[in-house]
């Protein structure tokens, strides 16, 4: 790989003119220099202007697809118009922070990964920060990502050109999930690193958001997981992988705010493989409420400090 290598930001969007402007821009401050941005847009723009790229300096190629064709098709589109030795991507709600690709490109040349990630502020509908999310790569990556997306969303990876050119580009049947399957077939193949600190902004919130559909992930996303890694449901277990499903439902359903059907995933999830904790949590979760089970974690985090003192004393 050369010294500086040509990082290619691939950016869908879809109906957001003003959010992708702001995507663009954030990949046009970076501190990073050799960079070539694609914009995808699956976008009509009968009611509404398109966007408008004026003063960005960085390299831009924009695709008009017009008419919708699906996330996954849309990034593949950006990777089949890209010309660089790293690839990363830009969700058209998200926003990259200014270091955050020089010290992925600075990670992939001081280790042997395929795939970077980086923990994310996760930012709420007027943009102010809830939490820091992190990455969870750590030991067994494969039976993680089985029930779960540990690595964060497509916005805060970079990915080496060879790994697209050996597993293939994200599969267009998917309508959810994509990211996950995506990385399953990555991870089987090379390692997967992460640079500890949060380099993107992460949306929970916005108009047109697929990730918590929840009848979608019912009915397509997860059948069709499962079924494209079967060999992994059965090196890890029907049972383990079956309660990972039902709490990812029965958390989609409680986000939804739907504790009723909350509970009844979390009986699920329980019923199906009862040596998780998760699946308590989320139950007591759903029973409780937000505000007694936020109560709740108060009291036993005061619990924790006061014996930790109190064994200080001793």
């Amino acid at each position: 790989m050369p010294d500086d290598p040509l990082v290619s930001a691939i950016v869908p969007t879809l109906d957001r003119p003003q959010l992708v402007e702001r995507a663009v821009e954030s990949i046009d401050a970076q501190t990073y220099s050799n960079i070539e941005i694609v914009v995808v847009d699956d976008s009509d723009y009968v009611n509404e202007s398109p966007p408008s790229f004026e003063g960005i300096e960085t390299d831009l190629t924009y695709l008009d697809s017009g008419s919708p064709e699906g996330l996954p098709t849309a990034r593949n589109r950006g990777i089949d118009a890209a010309s660089g030795d790293l690839f990363a991507f830009l969700d058209d709600d998200d926003v990259w922070k200014p270091e955050k690709t020089t010290k992925q490109v600075q990670f992939f040349q001081n280790e042997t990964v395929g795939l970077c990630t980086s923990w994310r502020y996760m930012v709420d509908s007027v943009g102010d920060i809830g939490f820091v999310a992190e990455a969870d790569i750590d030991g067994d990556l494969l039976r993680k990502l089985l029930c779960r997306n540990v690595v964060g969303p497509p916005s805060g990876v970079l990915v080496g050109r060879e790994v697209i050119e050996t597993i293939g580009k994200f599969d267009e049947r998917f309508l959810l999930w994509e990211d996950r399957e995506w990385y399953l077939r990555v991870a089987r193949e090379y390692d997967i690193g992460c640079v500890e600190t949060p380099l993107i902004r992460y949306a929970m919130e916005s108009p047109g958001k697929m990730s918590g559909n929840l009848e979608m992930a019912r009915r397509s996303a997860y059948p069709q997981l499962l079924a494209k890694h079967s060999d992994l449901v059965e090196r890890y277990g029907r049972r383990y992988v079956d309660g990972w499903k039902f709490r990812k439902f029965g958390k989609m359903a409680y986000d939804a705010g739907n504790r009723g059907s909350a509970i009844r995933y979390s009986l699920s999830a329980i019923a199906s493989c009862p040596s998780e904790w998760p699946f308590y949590r989320l139950l007591l979760r759903s029973v409780l409420g937000e505000q007694l089970y936020g109560s709740l974690n108060d009291f036993k985090s005061w619990a924790e400090g006061a014996r930790r003192k109190q064994s200080t004393i001793k």
